[in-house]
């Protein structure tokens, strides 16, 4: 007969065990998928094994997994009463089924709020690319003349466009001072017109852009015109964004008003409508575009469709004949429109990897809880099974108090997924609502995830034969 102290150790040690074998197995599956890991992140994470500290925070881990999942069994398998065990209370008074359940409750909301956190994500990326953002990205390819180039700037940036329009698989060719896609050039203070509030001095977006930026970026015109090739009165016109004409509080007609930009004086010619000149972060600011050669340095090329290979090759050939003393970088348009969001989309693989995770977990401790209650209630079923129950009927018997716990579960993971999605989706200034219809989504993927589970083990036990499960009674 094992004493009451011999059977705590021997769980103890059987506990120490277990865990120093799962801190073996944690640390080769970090080896295996560490690689996988900084690929996603773009990091270089390292496991540093000869380190004091990692062996140190391992230390501690192992010893609260080892407090966690031994002190409560050992305590409550070699110190239970029998007649306790018929009534399924432990020695620390509290009642294994309610302290089980809270656990798979706990599980599954964890599980639900990372399903429904990544349906969100994956929403609002998709928002991001169908969402027209005022310009047309595809078939682009830019790249920037080196500030070495000096003040022959524009003259060379004028021949480089000349000899890629010569090109046939080339349909347009702009030039401006920066990338359409992540405008950064601002000026405060550097604008003035008839009736501004002298205390109003708003930050400004500039963008120098040639006669043929419009029709290369597919811009749209809300009123006025865009600059005309030749054209010399447009050297000193401007053009507005909608934004700016809201923003300036400009009264109509504002086509022809008198403005004042970096201390040239001129009039707006023209309005285009809003663009996303920023990610979709950021809201639209008010943009003034300008007509000064002399800024520009970026080049964006518009391909023929299926024809980039070979554009790149005659961007390179012109390159070497300007700048041949230079390395070229060249960039896609849409690219670099991507890039913009790298940081959410790597979110989104992660969260998907942690709500797999998350989800087998709980299907694991779900699967093991609805087979210890299937053991329990054998008896139960087999006599059930004699009286006519069928096996649909024992299925739902056992299934639906699980079925109630995942329930229970999106009730209450539900109002903190909701605040925790929408804290994230104020980081964009455009974005999707996180209603009801995602979150009913995410449960009911939890819920056949449940009910995949727990059926298994119901019908396993609503088939099997009530004689053998009676023969012992």
């Amino acid at each position: 007969m094992y004493h009451k102290r011999t059977l705590f150790f021997q769980f103890i040690a059987e506990s120490m065990l277990i865990s120093l074998i799962s801190l073996v197995l944690t640390l080769l599956l970090i080896h295996l998928c560490l690689p996988g890991f900084n690929a996603i992140t773009e990091k270089t994470f390292s496991l540093p094994l000869n380190s004091i500290s990692l062996w140190l925070v391992l230390g501690i881990t192992l010893f609260t997994a080892f407090l966690l999942n031994s002190i409560y069994p050992a305590i409550l398998l070699s110190s239970f009463k029998p007649l306790n065990v018929f009534r399924g209370v432990t020695i620390l008074k509290v009642k294994d089924s309610s302290f089980r359940k809270g656990l798979v409750v706990l599980q599954f909301c964890i599980s639900f709020k990372l399903i429904a956190g990544t349906l969100i994500i994956y929403s609002q990326l998709q928002f991001i690319q169908k969402t027209d953002p005022g310009y047309n990205r595809s078939q682009l390819i830019s790249f920037e003349l080196p500030s070495s180039v000096g003040n022959k700037m524009e003259s060379v940036s004028a021949a480089v466009k000349q000899d890629l329009l010569s090109q046939s698989n080339i349909e347009n060719v702009t030039t401006s001072n920066q990338s359409i896609v992540h405008m950064g050039s601002m000026c405060n203070g550097c604008i003035d017109w008839q009736g501004r509030d002298t205390t109003y001095n708003p930050s400004i977006l500039q963008l120098s852009a040639d006669a043929d930026f419009q029709k290369t970026m597919q811009l749209k015109m809300k009123e006025g015109r865009w600059y005309k090739q030749g054209f010399v009165e447009d050297k000193h016109g401007f053009i507005l964004n909608e934004t700016a004409v809201l923003d300036f509080k400009l009264k109509a007609p504002v086509v022809g008003m008198p403005l004042v930009f970096r201390g040239d004086t001129g009039k707006i010619i023209g309005v285009v409508k809003d663009f996303v000149c920023r990610s979709m972060h950021e809201t639209i600011g008010p943009v003034v575009i300008f007509n000064d050669a002399r800024w520009r340095n970026h080049i964006t090329v518009r391909a023929s469709a299926g024809n980039q290979s070979a554009v790149v090759a005659g961007i390179t050939k012109i390159w070497k004949k300007y700048v041949p003393d230079s390395p070229m970088e060249y960039s896609f348009m849409d690219e670099t429109f991507n890039q913009l969001y790298k940081s959410d989309q790597q979110a989104s693989l992660l969260i998907l990897v942690f709500a797999v995770i998350a989800v087998v977990i709980s299907a694991l401790g779900l699967f093991s809880l609805a087979a210890f209650a299937a053991e329990q209630r054998t008896k139960e079923i087999g006599i059930r099974k004699v009286l006519g129950a069928t096996v649909k009927n024992i299925t739902f018997l056992i299934s639906k108090s699980f079925i109630k716990l995942v329930c229970v579960s999106i009730v209450i993971a539900t109002p903190i997924g909701w605040w925790a999605m929408n804290k994230w989706l104020q980081n964009f200034a455009y974005h999707i609502q996180s209603g009801w219809v995602l979150f009913l989504l995410a449960g009911f993927l939890a819920l056949m995830i449940a009910l995949l589970t727990v059926s298994f083990q119901a019908i396993r036990a609503a088939i099997a034969n009530p004689v053998k499960s009676l023969r012992t009674e």
